[in-house]
């Protein structure tokens, strides 16, 4: 930044992108407000932007169309018409000062501290085991030259070893069987052992075939499974859900994890968002997960 400011002609406007637009959390509107103040001691506010990171697009629309979240999850997010505001709020402390808007300053660092501080973000043990860690853990005990030796000599591969690059295609067994399991007409046993009879097809097709680097059909046998497994904490609209969510990856003090089901803690069934005939948001690296989906037509 400092060297953009340095470089960036004078008469050249400077956009700040400070909201994201990306994800569903409240900007720390201080530490946004920070930044404008380093800018503008560097150039005049006559060509200096605030605006969004990108469009709201990936965002729902509305927070508060949103009754069913509880009061403490829901402080901490911002869905498209509250980051507009957000992006107001930033323009007007910049251009009339920031107790000019101090009440939103206020807000803002409650939520974020709340959010901080929050035992739905942080995993104790996670972080115990985390603290645990010790310098000695991360280092290598020899070379990578004696460790690619060692590969060699234990792999046997050849010079230029084959695999294969993305999915098998899937079959349409494979896509019934999914049907059938989605409708709770197959167990989870009998489904966990088609897709292991799925994958050693998959595997035995690769030696036949003189494979050197086999692999187990990475997501083809158990793409379905993945999406089903998806995590996620909380519910506002199980009747918008379809057959394919999208997800943001769970982090949770350094842990990352997928819960294997598509109901929530609480038995609730997986999020979607507010806005009909939308997917829409990412989460960022928080635990409290949203996950939206396209409204399926029939409803």
């Amino acid at each position: 930044m400092d060297k953009l400011l340095k470089t960036l002609p004078a008469d050249r406007a400077l956009s700040l992108g400070l909201v994201d637009g990306r994800n569903i959390w409240r900007t720390d509107l201080q530490g946004a407000f920070n930044l404008i103040e380093k800018t503008l001691a560097a150039r005049s506010g006559d060509v200096l932007q605030i605006a969004p990171s990108c469009s709201f697009i990936h965002t729902p629309v509305d927070l508060d169309a949103e009754t069913k979240l509880d009061a403490e999850l829901k402080n901490w997010m911002a869905f498209a018409e509250q980051k507009l505001v957000e992006v107001a709020t930033l323009a007007a402390a910049a251009t009339n000062g920031k107790k000019s808007v101090e009440p939103a300053f206020v807000a803002s660092h409650e939520a974020i501290e709340s959010r901080d501080a929050s035992a739905r973000i942080h995993n104790t043990p996670v972080a115990k085991r985390m603290a645990a860690v010790s310098a000695q853990d991360l280092a290598r005990t020899s070379p990578f030259e004696v460790r690619r030796r060692k590969q060699r000599a234990a792999l046997s591969l050849p010079t230029f070893p084959t695999t294969t690059i993305g999915s098998f295609p899937q079959t349409a067994e494979v896509r019934k069987t999914r049907t059938l399991y989605r409708k709770g007409e197959l167990s989870d046993i009998g489904y966990e052992a088609f897709l292991e009879s799925e994958t050693e097809k998959a595997v035995r097709i690769q030696e036949e075939l003189g494979i050197d680097v086999l692999v187990h059909g990475e997501r083809t046998q158990r793409r379905g499974r993945v999406f089903r497994r998806a995590a996620c904490r909380i519910c506002t609209h199980p009747e918008w859900l379809s057959s394919v969510l999208w997800l943001a990856l769970c982090k949770t003090a350094g842990d990352r994890r997928r819960r294997i089901t598509t109901q929530a803690d609480d038995g609730q069934g997986v999020v979607s968002c507010a806005v009909a005939e939308r997917h829409a948001c990412r989460t960022g690296n928080n635990p409290a997960v949203v996950v939206c989906a396209r409204r399926p037509a029939a409803i």
